[in-house]
């Protein structure tokens, strides 16, 4: 079960991600200018962010296992209907639907593990899903070598038809369906555990992850257009990969190293997005190393607090994290369409200190209040 929810992490987390890479191939194919490219990338975002509050609130009412099984149908044929699409428009169109109906898997799957997974399993999987940004988009930069961009998507349409096939075989029951369930009252209490003095910080903070790798990834791009370095696209996406998958091997090797770990994170963040400012391949490769690194190094921790907190509805709790998740890469995909670096980092930078600051506060806070108890 852990392979067969990691292949369909991997498939579906990678869509989000998948055009990052393609901007020729999708300018060729469509006859686009280059300033709306980011559309594609940043409708499937939004749809997928928004889509895991609208199923998280269907659970209860249809199941998971329905949802699940009915969310990756639609996808395979969502997917194959964009590789045949000759406008843009509509490919915009069906990206969004396709981000729709994508994101019945992510807060499942997650909602499943931490129900069958111990913690190193689950590890494992954040790892694997958080390392789907990357692994898309080698995917794309190695494939498009030998196929076009519509036969791409036939290909990850026919591949998502397989894993239905195999989760309707594998996947364990759950509570069922509730018909008395009314979708209004799970809107309203979802929006309660959104809005929890001890969720707010955590779903924050959750923002920001993805909004930094889009962010790093687009400004990466941009200085390789802008200045003459020996780096290529492929060797930098494979440095973002170990960067990701590190982490894995660090948790059990060094599992108490860091107590504070949104500490440790925001300075790892920070030091590489300042490394980024200098015009040296070195410095690039250690930024992009670093800002993966503590992106998959933070993820697991996230998923483990929001799980511990809300163990009596960790359906929704997920939903809202991985909403929180992917709205930060919607969000930073647009702004890395301004093509001004310094603005970026100056966002990026702002937001990591702001971010500092108040788990700082968090913290002197919870001491006042255990001082005050005893």
């Amino acid at each position: 079960m852990l392979l067969l929810f990691s292949v369909t992490g991997i498939i579906i987390i990678s869509q989000n991600f998948l055009l990052i890479p393609l901007s020729s191939p999708i300018q060729q194919t469509f006859h686009i200018q280059s300033r709306i490219l980011f559309l594609g990338s940043s409708i499937f975002s939004l749809f997928y962010a928004l889509g895991f509050l609208i199923w998280a609130m269907m659970i209860k009412k249809f199941g998971k296992r329905k949802i699940l099984l009915i969310g990756l149908s639609l996808a395979s044929v969502l997917t194959l209907g964009i590789g045949w699409v000759e406008s843009y428009s509509w490919f915009c169109l069906l990206r969004g639907l396709q981000g729709l109906v994508c994101a019945t898997f992510t807060p499942i799957a997650l909602n499943y593990s931490l129900k069958l997974f111990r913690v190193k399993k689950l590890t494992f999987l954040s790892a694997i899903f958080t390392s789907s940004a990357i692994l898309g988009q080698l995917i794309a930069h190695i494939a498009i070598q030998y196929v076009t961009l519509s036969q791409l998507f036939i290909v990850f349409g026919v591949v998502m038809g397989g894993l239905v096939v195999c989760f309707m075989g594998m996947l364990p029951s759950d509570e069922g369906e509730n018909v008395h369930v009314k979708v209004t009252f799970e809107a309203k209490f979802l929006l309660n555990i959104l809005l929890k003095t001890d969720n707010r910080m955590l779903f924050g903070i959750t923002f920001l992850p993805f909004f930094y790798f889009v962010v790093g990834t687009h400004v990466t791009n941009e200085l390789l257009m802008e200045r003459e370095l020996q780096v290529s696209r492929l060797s930098l996406q494979v440095i973002s990969l170990v960067g990701m998958l590190l982490p894995f091997v660090w948790s059990s090797l060094c599992p108490k190293v860091f107590k504070n770990k949104i500490y440790f994170v925001t300075a790892l963040i920070q030091f590489g997005f300042l490394l980024i400012l200098f015009s040296s391949s070195t410095a690039l490769y250690i930024s992009i190393f670093l800002i993966s690194f503590a992106i998959s190094y933070l993820l697991p921790f996230l998923i483990q607090e929001i799980g511990y907190r809300n163990q009596e509805n960790q359906a929704y709790a997920m939903a809202g994290y991985t909403f929180c998740l992917f709205l930060g890469s919607s969000i930073g995909g647009g702004v890395s369409a301004i093509n001004c670096t310094s603005v970026i980092l100056a966002i990026a930078e702002g937001t990591i200190v702001i971010t500092y600051y108040n788990a700082r506060a968090r913290k002197k806070l919870r001491k006042t209040r255990d001082v005050l108890t005893g």
